[in-house]
């Protein structure tokens, strides 16, 4: 596991610390892939999965306002990348909720600013999103017309982010509970979507967030277009 990047500061990102133990790795991973074949996803992704329809031509962060991050955390973002795909997780797990169904919870306290995932998935354009039943599309890309635009569905391949409990905004106490937030970065040209802890996550906490933040505003017609996760704040 690689944890090379030194001198932290306050706007930085920090690289997840691993699970504390063998058992408590094999627990998450083992219960986050057993979420995910209950919920029919065909293959776990790590990175955003293109298709002749939505080459990764398509995904060019030009035609969008995404933030440009410093170069210091595009650094954390990269290392994170490769620890990922050396099999490195967060000490989560996912367990299954009567009431919510599966949810992701923390196996140890998980620091502020902590880079938890990205989210994955098929790139699909937003014209052709009435083709799914998905409740968990999320944007990636934002154009001037919805055959450009760009959404990510985890419906058939995916990770463990499309498991996170989401939170009704409206509630004030519910509010309260997110401890999970979304960036929209660019990489190489390219969008991409992260998670990140928004605040000291406590072991034994689940991980939430607010599937609407930025969208309270928006028309029933715009609603009706793009009824996914904004992830602009």
């Amino acid at each position: 596991i690689t944890q090379t990047i030194k001198e932290p500061s306050y706007q930085s990102w920090l690289l997840p610390d691993p699970p504390r133990s063998v058992v408590s790795y094999v627990e998450g991973v083992t219960s986050i892939a057993c979420a995910l074949m209950s919920l029919g996803v065909e293959s776990y992704s790590t990175d955003l999965v293109y298709t002749p329809r939505t080459p990764s031509s398509m995904n060019d962060a030009c035609l969008d306002t995404v933030e440009k991050m410093s170069p210091r955390n595009n650094e954390i973002f990269r290392e994170f990348k490769r620890n990922v795909d050396n099999g490195l997780i967060p000490p989560l797990k996912a367990e299954y909720d009567e009431d919510c169904g599966f949810v992701v919870v923390a196996q140890e306290d998980i620091k502020d600013k902590t880079l938890l995932v990205e989210y994955t998935g098929t790139v699909t354009r937003v014209s052709d999103s009435g083709a799914t039943d998905s409740d968990s599309l999320m944007t990636l890309l934002e154009t001037s017309s919805d055959k450009t635009s760009l959404l990510i569905d985890p419906t058939s391949s995916g990770n463990w982010a499309r498991l996170l409990s989401g939170v009704n905004n409206s509630d004030v106490d519910a509010k309260r509970k997110i401890n999970v937030r979304t960036r929209r970065i660019e990489i190489d040209g390219g969008c991409r979507v992260v998670l990140f802890s928004g605040r000291r996550i406590k072991k034994g906490e689940r991980l939430t967030y607010d599937y609407n933040a930025g969208i309270q505003t928006k028309s029933d017609e715009e609603l009706r277009q793009h009824g996914y996760y904004d992830t602009t704040h």
